[in-house]
């Protein structure tokens, strides 16, 4: 069966952080991969703007950062041994979250947590996992900030379909997890794909037939013109009681510009609104 053979899940002394080590560890057991970890870290002030006023702080803040990083160390280190998982720890060396996307470019899948407002110790900055998807070539599994429990068999996949180059990256990089799922749901809503690619797209039945290539079955489900933003469409559909999907498969659509990115509208509100885990590629 396919599987992945390379996980890297990002950490930090973030609350939510232990529940993205017992999403990756359980992936990387049940897909026999060897496991690293990228602890990241940030400064919430710039050193640089008054050098003399912030080295106490800056001295006081690193002590910190340098006793949660061992003590998530030893956590990661432990639950992998416990495990039985092959693992590799990596420390970031600055507290620039981007620097982690080299390291993050080899591996199969990326598992990563959304940002969260409401906590104080999420190291990742609102505009990261953006930067992330488009600049990393590897599909980035988003574990929601949401309390849930998460079934990493994923037993209902729903694949968020347009027709577009990031929608068939991302069907490709999730047929590990597509081949263990008991059901598929395909989603498309038409206007999709001429809102947010604006490119000759894929019909769904040529995507269906590849899947069943792959032994694959999946439902259907289609819009036209869906009354709602399609990403928010996409969700309610999701956490409905008819689909109650336990996985969201979708392309990352967005571009770089002038050192800044810019996200489709579905891309944006499924990064910071999902309240299920997402498999996203770009």
């Amino acid at each position: 069966m396919m599987s992945y053979q390379s996980m890297i899940v990002f950490l930090d002394h973030s609350p939510r952080s232990k529940v993205r080590l017992t999403v990756a560890l359980q992936l990387a057991e049940a897909h026999n991969a060897h496991l690293t970890a990228i602890y990241l870290y940030y400064l919430p002030f710039d050193p640089s703007i008054n050098p003399l006023v912030s080295a106490p702080l800056l001295k006081e803040y690193k002590q910190e950062i340098s006793d949660q990083q061992k003590y998530s160390y030893e956590d990661f280190m432990t639950s992998c041994h416990s495990a039985g998982v092959m693992h590799h720890w990596i420390a970031a060396s600055t507290y620039e979250a981007s620097a982690a996307i080299a390291y993050a470019r080899c591996c199969d899948i990326i598992v990563a947590g959304q940002f969260d407002p409401q906590d104080p110790l999420n190291t990742l900055d609102q505009g990261f996992l953006g930067r992330l998807l488009l600049a990393v070539g590897r599909p980035v599994l988003l574990v929601p900030r949401y309390e849930a429990q998460i079934n990493i068999t994923f037993p209902h996949i729903l694949v968020a379909w347009n027709g577009s180059r990031d929608s068939t990256r991302a069907i490709t990089d999730a047929l590990p997890l597509l081949k263990r799922a008991e059901r598929i749901t395909l989603i498309t809503a038409h206007n999709a794909t001429h809102k947010e690619t604006g490119q000759s797209h894929i019909p769904h039945p040529d995507i269906l037939a590849y899947l069943r290539h792959h032994q694959l079955n999946a439902q259907v489900i289609e819009q036209i013109e869906p009354s709602m933003d399609n990403g928010e469409w996409i969700l309610a559909r999701s956490g409905g009681l008819d689909l109650r999907a336990d996985l969201i498969v979708a392309g990352a659509y967005g571009h770089n510009r002038l050192d800044e990115f810019l996200l489709g509208g579905v891309t944006r509100t499924l990064l910071h609104s999902a309240m299920t885990p997402v498999l996203m590629s770009h």
